[in-house]
């Protein structure tokens, strides 16, 4: 097995293991579901089985597919980012 296969099946190992750990008290599902995705996100980032913009990509992508975020978050979130103000020019 090749060196990348091995990194890509640790940061899905980390995915599932962290997905299926008992939630932490004080934690809703949704929380310690999309940590474990950010985590493994991440990691990805660090090992680079694929692109990071592949990696960064897969990881929304699960996020959206596993219910973990809603649409309605996703759309606010980019709604709120057009709607920041300027910063004030220099002078």
């Amino acid at each position: 097995m090749d060196m990348r296969r091995r990194k890509l099946l640790a940061v899905l190992a980390v995915a599932l293991v962290l997905w299926f750990l008992p939630i932490p008290e004080g934690l809703t599902p949704a929380a310690w579901h999309i940590f474990a995705i950010f985590a493994a996100t991440i990691l990805g980032f660090i090992f680079q089985p694929i692109a990071i913009g592949a990696m960064g990509f897969i990881g929304v992508t699960v996020a959206a597919l596993t219910g973990t975020i809603s649409i309605s978050v996703r759309t606010s979130c980019r709604s709120s980012i057009r709607r920041m103000p300027s910063p004030a020019p220099c002078s």
